[in-house]
């Protein structure tokens, strides 16, 4: 199930990013993402090649951003060892603290860095939350807009890892 999040393309237009027709990244080498995570350690989405990786653009104000985030964390936790990675792109710049202080609610244990709007330019991002599912060759697979549950990702990550099943 995917819910479009009405606060995020209201926050970018806000933010200044054109919320234009929609632009597929699908199939295309993923922009490199390079950001400090909030302890400052480099996160490079260049040194992930060889794993999935799902690219998760949110803010801690926004509401369907709140609700999948433990869909995130779970499915971190089951798949991890089989070569998943999530990064969490927090659109709130400025608003470190109030990251740390979700990240720790939420007990999110992947990368979160905060991004901003050159990011979200690169990315083709048109409101949040948005969710891209990289490739183990580093190229987007799927862009999913709107917030989406755990069912919904794990169907689109299990054939990137090479599973059919839930690791339950």
């Amino acid at each position: 199930m995917v819910r479009v999040g009405v606060c995020g393309g209201a926050a970018l237009l806000a933010l200044g990013l054109f919320l234009g027709p929609a632009v597929a990244l699908e199939g295309d080498r993923a922009p490199d993402l390079s950001l400090p995570d909030l302890d400052g350690k480099p996160v490079q989405l260049s040194q992930l090649k060889g794993k999935v990786v799902v690219v998760n653009f949110w803010a801690t104000w926004c509401l369907p951003c709140r609700e999948e985030v433990p869909g995130f964390v779970a499915l971190y936790r089951e798949y991890r060892a089989r070569g998943l990675e999530v990064i969490g792109v927090a659109m709130d710049k400025g608003k470190e603290e109030r990251v740390k202080a979700f990240v720790r609610d939420f007990g999110i244990e992947y990368p979160i860095v905060v991004g901003d709007i050159q990011v979200a330019r690169q990315w083709l991002v048109r409101g949040i939350p948005m969710t891209f599912l990289v490739d183990r060759e580093g190229k987007v697979a799927q862009v999913l807009p709107g917030g989406i549950d755990k069912r919904s990702l794990e169907k689109g990550i299990q054939p990137l890892l090479g599973t059919t099943q839930s690791a339950r």
